[in-house]
């Protein structure tokens, strides 16, 4: 909680306590101790010039998540250290500091029938390329600061050097971006898929956040009781983009693709993407005017999440997780060190 927002939550209560008698309101509850309680401590690295806009959204999602209490406050030059009382979700916590920018592009099927393009070839290609980058350096907009290139665990966080790295291998055509997509067969089978994505500088996304209704995005429960977050494109300009592509590219018009083995439809597949990461590439099945839902969320927990970010707009630039762990509550670390 930031410095006003306890400045506010306690002069309600002296305001309160001073008229007395009378009223019959119940006292504000005291917001949760996290020296007392516990919960996750999390310390992220991001941009200095990006600090106090980063802290004021964590503030604004935490609070919409219902996590009460939330402490984010700025250390150093170009950390932010978070406290989370009572909150044991590490999952939920590291998807609530994610930039939370999203995107839908073109999967490119007609490149990925190229045997040029195989598979193997691709997923070696990505692999090689992330084993190459250091754990942080240069950013490619501000030479002068450096930002994380990978989380604590090796996990690819910065998409822009990657895809730099890899257009100076010169093995994908231009106007295209690398990305794998991690998702289930029908038979549940786990798969690892190369996609070639169209993105170009003059044309990055065929819809971003800023093209979203944001307070259309919610989370929607599936024919199958699976979860989903719908959404719909609040610009007109997003609108004929979006329905421009998925009319050119569906299963209905004469761009359709031969039937996949893995796959019921024949119109071509639109990735949407998080942060640079394939979430999920359904098959456009017809022309889609002005918005849908996305699908291939695992839970609900993570739906949630998702649509909050959409809500809340992303952050204004990425932060690096350089530490993330669950502190238990003060009686249990007293016992703990008890003799």
């Amino acid at each position: 909680m930031s410095a006003r927002k306890l400045a506010t939550v306690l002069a309600t209560l002296v305001l309160g306590a001073g008229l007395g008698c009378g009223g019959h309101d119940e006292p504000e509850e005291a917001p949760p101790d996290f020296d007392t309680q516990g919960g996750i401590s999390m310390l992220l690295d991001t941009k200095p010039e990006d600090l106090a806009a980063i802290c004021d959204k964590l503030e604004t999602r935490f609070e919409e998540f219902g996590i009460r209490g939330a402490i984010v406050e700025q250390e150093g030059d170009s950390q932010v250290a978070v406290r989370l009382p009572g909150f044991e979700g590490l999952a939920a916590a590291r998807r609530l500091v994610r930039r939370g920018f999203m995107a839908w592009m073109l999967v490119d099927e007609g490149l990925l029938r190229d045997p040029a393009y195989a598979q193997d070839k691709l997923l070696e290609l990505y692999e090689r390329v992330v084993r190459g980058l250091p754990d942080s350096g240069p950013d490619p907009e501000r030479p002068d600061c450096v930002v994380g290139y990978k989380d604590e665990v090796g996990d690819l966080v910065n998409y822009a050097v990657f895809d730099r790295a890899v257009a100076e291998e010169d093995l994908i055509p231009p106007g295209t971006i690398l990305r794998i997509y991690t998702h289930e067969d029908p038979t549940g089978k786990k798969i690892r898929e190369a996609l070639l994505l169209r993105s170009s500088e003059e044309t990055p996304y065929i819809i971003g956040p800023d093209d979203l209704e944001r307070e259309s995005c919610v989370v929607r429960t599936g024919a199958h009781d699976e979860p989903l977050v719908a959404f719909e494109i609040g610009t007109n300009e997003g609108k004929r983009r979006f329905k421009e592509a998925t009319t050119a590219y569906s299963a209905e018009s004469d761009k359709k693709i031969p039937v996949p083995e893995t796959r019921s439809s024949r119109g071509w597949r639109l990735a949407i993407l998080v942060d640079g990461e394939v979430i999920s590439a359904p098959s456009i099945r017809q022309p889609l005017p002005s918005g849908g839902v996305i699908q291939g969320i695992n839970t609900f927990a993570e739906a949630e999440v998702l649509a909050l970010q959409l809500r809340t707009g992303p952050l204004p630039t990425g932060v690096r997780v350089v530490e993330c762990r669950l502190v238990p509550p003060a009686a249990k670390r007293d016992l703990e060190v008890a003799p």
